[in-house]
């Protein structure tokens, strides 16, 4: 009996057993490395009533609210609302309770302003009209929300919701036929005021009588407007509560004026000469006006009590920025009460960069958020440059018309530097401190294995980063205030192209980035040294530019671009380059995603010996295009065939012109679908055809080699499927040294296969080596924040449903219609990345180590092996067992040998 209790028992703590992978602890950061941001600021909550208050609250246009510490800058808490519109904050509470208003009064919520989490949530009981403009106002003390509709030319209506006690007042309708979208509105505590188009009349509203608007005219207040003044601004003046008189400041061009709502109309109390920004706090209760005077990167600020109308010299400050970030747009003053007692305030000023500063009255910087990297549109990886020794080095081989002294004598000064830098070494090994001779081992040189890059990004509002992706410390930064992204689907993006690599010595690295002109819809360029981020060259083009494509280099290892225009000229750039050379040796093409037309074009002279894109082929697909996805041009294949269960080889069909295209429409009943072409963009030729019935975009892809996997969400199914194409020529192949678009193999042999995948797809990427031996890895980001490394070998469309034993012999898994998603394969663990936007990889040094990526709301980059460490001792490896074992064996080797010598002259002497 106690042995069946025993055996019972057993088997019970065997069920138990559950098998974890995981990190060490030590392992935690080592290679890799998360940021998280909140995005560009839209309101600020900041309660001066707190004394001493070391926190404040942000709600940005990434619909994130954070509370972020006026000390450090670092986030105390964040919530990430919903994406999309749903999740737009309309409007928030600058003081008293926490309230936000977001999705058009879908979602009106409280907070706990010291913990972040969700006191309580409500909704706008009634739904606006759907051409109408909203404006939203809070007012905490009142326990009232005020939802202003506005339909342009028409009329405007108030609507009063109690959130306390769940009542709704309408108003009637009130006649503005001057209203349009481009008006400038604004709450002023308990009024609503507009500025009209010709910048000359205030109209104003008084939600409390919701009568009519009332006509202002500015020269009735003894203002005269310019014909030709580009912009009148009302700027409502925080922390009046629910005051019958309150006040506002008018901004203008060259200056602003301070204006009190006097019932039915407004009050000229002070005019402000030469001001940029204007804002309002409380200071021992009574309400001060704070104004901002900027003078190149030199600000004043200067501060006067509104009800006294005294200046408050003890309260002036004056500070310097070195770095350009743009115009000032938004600025507010976080007051603190001092160890004696006295006031003093910290300034929050958000720039058109993206970028949040806090500063002392004293004019100290106290921490900088670059929050324009919470919006990345496109990025690379690249090399850092040769150490001093390895360019020494090149120096010395790349005379060739040097004399042997010479090279002799370049060759001892390169062994005097190397010895003076091992001595250096030394030294600091014995002092254990490298700060006292002014050694960086941090310095930005090339690696042995190439795993310490420079990850140069590019950022919606045109701010460019350089960030080491060993640390993520931001290296350099440079402002680009003239560039503006393409519109693509509406989404961003800019084509960024590595013009030059640090592999050529010592001519510099050149990355350049092309998009609109920030002011027109004309072309712009930044060419920049991604090293360094000087900034080589920054001009406007006099063209639209519809197409870019990077061809190859000519002189001076310089790649070229070529940029087509709306007239389908083509300009090449640098535009000091020869353009002739690339006549009828060029192909371009075009998509429409609206119309669904794809166009190819060749290049050829015209009479004044200019290039100009000639239409060769156009394929006219019914449905307007999603999505098109090409290869990547520096992607290496390192097997041109797949070894069979039989030994035999099916050669891989390898088009490094083809394209997948994707369009999405709706059938004759109303239904979606979707449909995948894969299309040679040189000749047009539609290789391969699939439709998919009941398909919904987003469409991600992911195109290599000669496969293409994308996901997409199933309708009738109401699931994420992910189909794989593999492309084959056969048994044989067609050509051997180069594939030629104009006399291509038959057409391939195509292998599909879709599968169930058990989560929404955010984005997807693939891993890539230098030199492609590596297996490849999918990585996909999950909307949970986890990225997972997926084996391909999962989506082989090749996977047999009864496997054989040659299917067995080739490696392939059986057919599940299910793919996991492994804890073990969350490459990122337990560091979300919300919102990503993009994966970029890029090779190492290590053919079995790939760099990844990820941005979005959040930064974060590691290391990924999809053939594990091949190449790589472990952490763990033990040094000094193997070098005992070396040394024993030698010594044994050695002994062994003098005994056999012995052994053999003592025969020889019987």
């Amino acid at each position: 009996m106690i042995h069946h209790k025993l055996n019972f028992y057993l088997i019970i703590l065997l069920i138990l057993i559950v098998v974890v992978n995981s990190l060490f602890e030590d392992q935690v950061g080592k290679f890799d490395w998360r940021q998280q941001y909140i995005g560009k600021v839209k309101f600020a909550y900041i309660d001066p009533a707190i004394g001493g208050s070391q926190k404040f609250i942000v709600a940005t246009e990434e619909n994130v609210i954070a509370c972020l510490s006026t000390r450090t800058g670092s986030i105390i808490w964040r919530q990430v609302l919903e994406n999309g519109a749903a999740g737009i904050i309309d409007a928030m509470s600058e003081d008293g309770d926490l309230l936000t208003i977001s999705g058009g009064g879908q979602f009106i919520r409280s907070w706990d302003p010291n913990t972040g989490v969700l006191l309580w949530e409500t909704s706008f009981p009634n739904s606006p009209s759907s051409d109408a403009s909203l404006y939203f106002h809070i007012s905490p003390s009142a326990k009232e929300i005020v939802r202003l509709e506005t339909v342009p030319k028409k009329h405007t209506k108030i609507s009063v919701y109690s959130f306390t006690r769940a009542s709704l007042k309408t108003s009637n309708i009130i006649p503005s036929p001057w209203y349009d979208n481009t008006l400038n509105c604004s709450f002023i505590s308990d009024y609503f005021i507009c500025i009209e188009s010709n910048k000359k009349v205030l109209q104003l509203l008084s939600v409390k009588d919701s009568g009519s608007f009332i006509p202002v005219s500015l020269k009735s207040l003894g203002i005269e407007v310019q014909e030709n003044i580009k912009e009148v601004k009302a700027v409502p003046l925080p922390y009046q509560g629910s005051s019958d008189k309150p006040f506002l400041a008018l901004q203008l061009e060259d200056g602003g004026l301070l204006l009190q709502i006097h019932p039915p109309g407004i009050k000229l109390i002070k005019i402000l000469p030469n001001i940029n920004k204007i804002t309002s706090t409380l200071v021992d209760d009574k309400l001060v006006i704070f104004t901002l005077i900027r003078t190149a990167n030199t600000f004043k600020i200067k501060a006067s009590d509104v009800n006294s109308k005294t200046d408050l010299d003890h309260l002036d400050g004056t500070f310097s920025l070195s770095e350009e970030h743009g115009d000032l747009e938004l600025f507010f003053i976080l007051p603190y009460i001092k160890k004696d007692h006295g006031v003093s305030y910290k300034m929050l000023l958000l720039f058109q960069d993206h970028s949040i500063l806090v500063i002392h009255q004293q004019g100290r910087l106290v921490w900088t958020r670059e929050e324009a990297l919470s919006n990345i549109v496109s990025s690379e990886v690249m090399d850092l440059p040769l150490s001093d020794t390895d360019a020494n080095i090149e120096r010395e081989f790349g005379q060739t018309d040097a004399n042997p002294i010479t090279m002799f004598l370049t060759r001892l000064k390169s062994q005097v530097y190397l010895l003076q830098s091992y001595l250096l070494h030394v030294l600091v090994g014995f002092k254990g401190d490298s700060n006292n001779i002014g050694l960086d081992k941090k310095s930005l040189t090339r690696d042995t294995f190439g795993l310490h890059k420079i990850i140069v990004v590019i950022t919606k509002p045109g701010k460019a980063f350089g960030i080491d992706n060993l640390s993520g410390l931001i290296i350099w930064s440079h402002f680009e205030r003239d560039l503006s992204p393409f519109l693509l689907r509406e989404q961003p993006y800019y084509p960024l192209f590595v013009q030059r690599t640090t592999a050529h010595f010592p001519y510099p690295p050149v990355c350049t980035a092309v998009g609109k002109h920030a002011n027109t819809d004309q072309g712009h360029i930044y060419s920049f040294d991604p090293i360094t981020g000087t900034t080589i060259e920054s001009k406007k083009l006099s063209y639209s530019v519809i197409q870019v494509m990077p061809v190859g280099s000519l002189s001076y290892y310089l790649r070229e671009i070529l940029l087509l225009d709306s007239d389908l000229n083509v300009h090449v750039y640098p535009e000091t380059h020869d353009i002739s050379r690339h006549k009828q040796s060029h192909f371009m093409f075009t998509a429409e995603p609206s119309s669904g037309d794809l166009t190819g074009y060749s290049l050829t002279p015209d009479q004044n010996n200019h290039l100009k894109a000639v239409e060769v082929w156009n394929v006219k697909l019914p449905q307007p295009i999603i999505n098109v996805a090409t290869k990547r041009p520096t992607e290496h294949v390192h097997s041109q065939g797949r070894v069979m269960g039989d030994r035999s080889v099916l050669y891989k069909y390898l088009n490094p012109n083809l394209a997948a295209v994707f369009t999405e429409g709706n059938d004759a009943i109303q239904k979606t679908f979707c449909n995948v072409y894969l299309i040679d963009i040189v000749t047009g030729l539609i290789v391969y055809s699939a439709s998919h019935k009941r398909c919904k975009s987003p469409v991600h892809v992911v195109h290599s080699e000669n496969w293409v996997i994308y996901s997409y969400y199933n309708d009738k199914s109401r699931r994420i499927e992910v189909s794989s194409i593999e492309l084959f020529e056969g048994k044989y192949q067609s050509n051997t040294t180069a594939f030629s678009s104009f006399a291509p193999p038959p057409l391939p042999l195509v292998e599909h296969q879709t599968f169930i995948f058990p989560s929404t797809v955010v984005t997807m990427a693939d891993t890539v080596t230098e030199r492609g031996m590596t297996n490849k890895h999918l990585l996909i980001a999950l909307p949970s924040g986890g990225i997972l490394e997926l084996p391909k070998t999962f989506l082989d469309p090749r996977r047999p449903i009864t496997p054989l034993p040659e299917h067995r012999e080739e490696g392939l898994i059986p057919y599940i219609p299910e793919l996991p998603i492994m804890s073990e394969g969350i490459i990122n663990y337990n560091q979300s990345v919300l919102r990503v936007r993009g994966i970029v990889t890029a090779p190492s040094g290590l053919e079995s180590t790939c760099l990844v990526f990820v941005h979005g709301l959040d930064l974060f980059y590691t290391r990924v092996t999809p053939s594990k460490t091949f190449d790589i001792l472990k952490d763990d490896f033990d040094h000094y067992l193997i070098t005992v074992v070396l040394l024993g064996l030698v010594a044994l080797s050695y002994t062994t040998k003098r005994l056999a010598a012995r052994k053999t002259l003592r025969a020889a002497w019987k």
